[in-house]
């Protein structure tokens, strides 16, 4: 279980660095932040005892000059942080945005038995095509996504953008970021009026046969409770929760 938590942030926070993100130094580790879009904080390392006030304060001060920032943590030790009296009256449990940290042996599934019921067309998304997938994927998610953020991951050769398209009309996208073996499956968004009708399992299995056809040993993702359906059907299992927090208005 270890493993696969390790693996699944590792893949997240790569992802994050790319986006643009800058650190603050600790003894033995440091905190990250997004300077745009998607406003993440976190940590990477060891907290070491003597560090607890300075780290409240940074991250205090982290997102207090960013309302739109949130710290995400999977580590039990950091929740115990926030929760103690220090902490308690400035930053706050965003109950409404946890995930679930999921993956899926690709390894062991049959392949033959993943296939989309739609004939969804897949397009790949050059550099010159991502304002139109940043559309897409804003509209899917119901929030404005910054293209800029995107065009700073677009130039790896190992990340893959996508949109999709079913009876000519655009439908979804997804982005695909590999660390290794890893197949990280992010920004999966379906357009309001398509959901209902199989385009997210649609465009899941797809990237999940993607994903195996070019190397992929494990596919990993964090889920909102209302997707862990749609996973969990197509094999995904739940590993661990993160959890978000924010400065106290």
């Amino acid at each position: 279980m270890k493993l696969l938590l390790q693996s699944n942030t590792r893949n997240m926070t790569t992802l994050w660095k790319r986006y643009s993100a800058e650190s603050i130094a600790l003894s033995k580790g440091s905190i990250f932040f997004n300077t745009q879009w998607p406003h993440k904080v976190w940590l990477e390392g060891h907290l070491e005892n003597y560090e607890y006030s300075f780290f409240i304060e940074s991250v205090r001060s982290l997102l207090y000059q960013n309302p739109l920032r949130a710290f995400a943590t999977w580590d039990k030790l950091i929740e115990n942080i926030f929760s103690s009296s220090e902490a308690v009256n400035l930053i706050k449990n965003d109950n409404t945005s946890s995930l679930v940290g999921m993956s899926l042996d690709l390894n062991a599934i049959e392949h033959g038995a993943v296939a989309s019921e739609l004939p969804l067309m897949c397009h790949d998304v050059s550099s010159n095509d991502v304002n139109f997938w940043t559309e897409l994927c804003s509209r899917g998610f119901g929030y404005q996504i910054d293209a800029c953020a995107i065009n700073s991951v677009v130039r790896h050769s190992d990340v893959s953008l996508l949109w999709y398209s079913y009876k000519n009309e655009p439908v979804g996208t997804a982005l695909i970021a590999a660390t290794g073996s890893i197949a990280g499956f992010h920004q999966i968004a379906v357009l309001p009026k398509w959901r209902g009708k199989g385009i997210a399992r649609g465009i899941v299995t797809q990237i999940i046969l993607r994903a195996f056809e070019n190397g992929a040993t494990e596919a990993v993702l964090q889920a909102s409770k209302m997707g862990l359906g749609v996973y969990e059907k197509l094999g995904f299992v739940e590993n661990f929760e993160i959890k978000y927090y924010r400065i106290e208005t």
